[in-house]
């Protein structure tokens, strides 16, 4: 099983067009293995995901949840969570 690369956008559209433009980036992946985050519920058994925050995702009514996940499924993140949020949101 290769290992999944999360896509946090505002809409599953943003993460298609995101896909579309940047896999090249990426020869040893599959298109499977690119992953749009719907919900909080994608992210869940997951450790030390990797991905990218794009589009309108600041928007996303449940980004403050994600963010939570992601910083308490990480194996080391070099602040506390203020910091950490601040690092994404701005």
């Amino acid at each position: 099983m290769s290992e999944k690369f999360f896509i946090i956008s505002g809409t599953g559209y943003e993460a298609r067009i995101w896909v579309e433009n940047n896999s090249h980036k990426y020869p040893d992946m599959q298109h499977q293995d690119f992953v749009f985050v719907s919900g909080v519920d994608t992210l869940r058994g997951v450790s030390n995901p990797s991905g990218i925050f794009t589009g309108s995702f600041r928007q996303r009514q449940d980004i403050e949840e994600i963010i939570k996940h992601i910083y308490i499924s990480k194996d080391s993140v070099p602040s506390g969570y203020i910091d950490f949020r601040k690092s994404i949101l701005g």
